[in-house]
């Protein structure tokens, strides 16, 4: 606790009272082309250009502009920070001539922001656009409903995000569109790490500026959704049971089976026909991007259809044991093109939310995605994600998810 003349408070307790220009700015480099490994390898990951490295997690590396300039740093394939505030908002233009716009249009892209501290006490401003823009944005929120469920003051009330130590990850690169990318991944831990009473104490001293740094970009998060700064939302995690990630059905199987309920045992995958191309480098990084748009949904749900995979903590980890575990699955196949579904439906949940409610409420609940089951989503990219990996696993799924999600004539396209 923290007693001033008048103030007696908990160092990791959010209240909304109490810019910052010696945080060490990290980018996040998606694009594996444009990041050069001094010891080699491949991929994306988290890049700072400095004159020495920020924590031990940093190496040597070279960031390739896109203008075809090579700028020195070091790189970091993992970073661990404690977080303490989010915001974000929407670019369009090239980067030598962005402007803001207010809200989503066709062509715009999300710049998030997080303001954070390295255990060694360094202020970082991690930065990202495009799906690791929302990535990074989700990672947050996660890990804020993860803290307050698991920290609390002596008065009841749930610890602020920056009460233990978020750990995010680049995954396996993968093709998105016509893109290829390197997934920014939450590493999730069933203990996780508390941050030392003096570091709370001296986040609080910086709140003010804290508070006028998300300001600066009028608040904060995407529109419509929640970044968890003092509001934290609902906890992610229910003593309810999760249902089972959808086992694939054999082919020879004529019609599907019925959906498994929350306590009936997963089916088994099996292998695929002699014909199938098995797991791939591509394959299996296609999968990783998938499980990552929403990994705390599929992780449980995952793990009960394929218990070899309870140790995996990131979405790239699942993906690689299961490659490893299941190498002959005929669904390995199949990741690319339940990517390109996960892209088009991420753009129409949004118009099925607002112009036929009673679908999205269908959707979800096919999804088994609600209150009844345990875990509860609104965001589109994470039931787009949950409806992809359930078209790819139980391809007798994929007609009743195309009739809620697929084209109609009266739901009009996204704006």
């Amino acid at each position: 606790m923290v007693t001033g003349a008048s103030i007696t408070m908990d160092p990791f307790e959010m209240e909304e009272y109490a810019t910052f220009t010696d945080a060490i700015l990290v980018q996040y480099v998606s694009d594996p082309a444009r990041l050069r490994w001094a010891g080699g390898g491949g991929g994306g990951g988290f890049f700072v250009e400095a004159d020495a490295a920020p924590s031990g997690e940093f190496a040597p590396a070279i960031l390739v502009t896109r203008d075809g300039r090579e700028v020195a740093g070091f790189a970091a394939r993992r970073i661990r920070v404690y977080p303490v505030a989010i915001r974000s908002r929407w670019e369009q233009g090239e980067p030598e001539a962005r402007r803001v716009v207010g809200a989503y249009r066709p062509g715009a892209r999300s710049h998030t922001q997080m303001l954070a501290i390295l255990p060694g006490g360094t202020w970082v401003l991690i930065t990202a656009r495009g799906l690791a823009s929302k990535a990074l944005a989700r990672a947050f929120r996660e890990h804020a409903r993860f803290v307050a469920a698991r920290f609390r003051s002596a008065a009841g009330r749930p610890y602020a995000p920056f009460a233990a130590i978020l750990e995010l990850a680049a995954g396996r690169p993968a093709r998105a569109g016509s893109s290829v990318i390197t997934p920014l991944e939450r590493v999730i831990t069933d203990r996780p790490e508390p941050a030392p009473v003096e570091l709370g104490r001296a986040i609080r001293r910086r709140w003010p500026e804290v508070q006028a740094w998300r300001a600066e970009w009028g608040g904060g998060e995407e529109p419509g959704e929640e970044a968890g700064n003092g509001k934290v939302p609902a906890p992610e995690e229910s003593a309810e049971p999760v249902p089972e990630l959808p086992a694939e059905i054999p082919a020879s199987s004529p019609e599907p089976p019925a959906r498994p309920g929350p306590a009936e045992a997963p089916q088994d995958a099996g292998s695929a026909p002699g014909d199938a191309p098995g797991a791939g480098l591509e394959a299996e990084a296609g999968l990783a991007f998938l499980l990552g748009q929403a990994w705390p949904l599929a992780r449980p749900r995952l793990t009960r259809a394929f218990p070899e995979l309870a140790a995996a903590a990131t979405a790239s980890e699942a993906a690689a044991m299961l490659a490893q575990a299941r190498p002959g699955a005929s669904f390995w196949s199949r990741t690319g093109q339940a990517i390109e579904l996960y892209l088009a439906w991420t753009e129409r949940i949004p118009a099925l939310r607002r112009a036929a409610p009673a679908r999205y409420r269908a959707l979800k609940e096919h999804l088994k995605i609600g209150a009844a089951w345990g875990q509860d989503a609104d965001e589109p990219g994470e039931l787009a994600a949950m409806a992809a990996l359930a078209w790819l696993f139980r391809p007798g799924e994929r007609r009743a998810l195309e009739r809620l999600l697929g084209p109609d004539p009266d739901l009009p396209d996204p704006e």
